[in-house]
Formats: structure tokens, C-alpha cells, sequence
């Protein structure tokens, strides 16, 4: 009899470590698989806010197109339009310049130099200067040059240097016309000769390169309207 109670407490015994042991096994996989599915909402969640911070940044870089396009257009325009100013500037200078290669005579040769103008009109349509100008020096005066500088019709600054291509010879009388495009240029100018209004002229000089400081004051010219 004490061993049948014997038996049958150890059977009992290992029936409820074994349920318990079951117990416990399912407690601990229901655990494992609440903590395994927490894990993987949060990889789901941080993979969504990737994403979208992903798109974001996609947005913003597409919004930020347009205006860098529009910086690097102005660029670009600012580049080329000082390129093309140097350039411009450039040129100038080196016609200028070539004009002024004749070889300037010096002092003791220009003290002696003048000129005559004997007759002098500028048409007031159109603003071409005709002279006709005597050279009474005993040396050859090369490239006389026209000096301007007077008003426009509303009061602005209006400055020009122009250079006739032309040698006038010792004694020789010489008729010039700045209409002769291949013999006259303007080199130097802040507005055009037509804006020049013939009534507030402050300085018309003549001169030539040989002799620049030698000048005839010209302002008398006759001005003329043309039929």
C-alpha cells in the first residue's frame, strides 16, 4: 500500500512539472513572439520615416532646381556681359591708339605751326562739319582732329574727338568734311553728334595730332540749314 502512495505521488508530481514546464514554455514563446513582433513594427516604422524623409529631401532638391537654374543663368549673363565689355573696351583703346602712332612733333617744331580756317559750316540737320583750312606753318601737320564739347537738347554733357585721315602740307589749302566717313572718324564720344544742340557749344577746337597743343577756336562756324 505505501508504495502504490509512492508511485502515485511521484506520477502526480511529474504531471505538474511537466504542465508547468508547458506552462511556462508557452508563456515564454508568446513573450518572444510579442517582442519579435515589436521589433519588427519598429523596422516598418523607422523604414516609413526613412522613406519619407527620403521623399523629402527628393522634393526639396526638385524645388531647389528652378532657382539654381536661374543663379546660373544670371552667372553665366554676367560673364558674357563683361566679357563683351572688355572686349568692347578693348578694341577701342587699340583704335584709338593706332590713330595716335603719327609721330607728335616736338615743341621747338609746333611752336611755329598754324592753321587758317577760311571757311567753316555745319549743317544743322544732319551736324557734318565742313572746313576748309590753309596750313601756314613751314613743316606738315598730319591728322587734324575736331575737339566738341557742349550740351544735348535736355542739358546733358555731350563730349566728341574726332580725327580726319589726312597730311595737310606746308602752304597747302585743304577742304575736309566729317560726311567722308573713309577719311573722318569720331574716336572718342559720350552721345552722338546729331544730339549735339548747335547752341550750347562750350568748346569746338581744331587741331592735328603733330601739333595737339596748337588749337584754332571754331565755335563761329556758320551754321547752315540744307534746302
Amino acid at each position: 500500500m505505501e508504495i502504490e502512495y509512492k508511485c502515485f505521488f511521484l506520477g502526480y508530481l511529474f504531471l505538474n512539472t511537466y504542465t508547468f514546464h508547458k506552462y511556462i514554455l508557452k508563456v515564454i514563446i508568446k513573450l518572444f513572439l510579442s517582442f519579435k513582433l515589436e521589433i519588427i513594427n519598429n523596422l516598418i516604422s523607422r523604414k516609413e520615416k526613412y522613406m519619407k524623409i527620403k521623399d523629402l529631401k527628393i522634393e526639396n532638391k526638385k524645388g531647389l532646381s528652378p532657382i539654381i537654374s536661374v543663379v546660373l543663368l544670371i552667372l553665366v549673363a554676367t560673364l558674357l556681359t563683361g566679357a563683351i565689355l572688355s572686349w568692347a573696351k578693348n578694341s577701342a583703346r587699340e583704335k584709338l591708339d593706332s590713330t595716335q602712332k603719327i609721330n607728335t612733333l616736338n615743341d621747338l617744331d609746333c611752336r611755329d605751326s598754324r592753321l587758317k580756317v577760311i571757311d567753316c559750316t555745319i549743317d544743322a540737320v544732319s551736324k557734318d562739319i565742313n572746313l576748309v583750312v590753309e596750313n601756314k606753318s613751314k613743316i606738315s601737320l598730319s591728322s587734324p582732329t575736331l575737339s566738341i564739347d557742349g550740351l544735348d537738347f535736355e542739358g546733358n554733357s555731350v563730349k566728341l574727338f574726332g580725327v580726319f585721315n589726312s597730311v595737310i602740307e606746308s602752304g597747302q589749302v585743304i577742304w575736309m568734311s566729317t560726311k567722308d566717313t573713309n577719311s573722318f572718324s569720331y574716336t572718342q564720344y559720350t552721345s552722338q553728334i546729331e544730339d549735339l544742340d548747335l547752341n550750347n557749344l562750350q568748346q569746338f577746337n581744331l587741331s592735328t595730332l603733330s601739333c595737339p597743343s596748337n588749337f584754332v577756336d571754331i565755335k563761329n562756324c556758320i551754321v547752315f540749314f540744307p534746302s
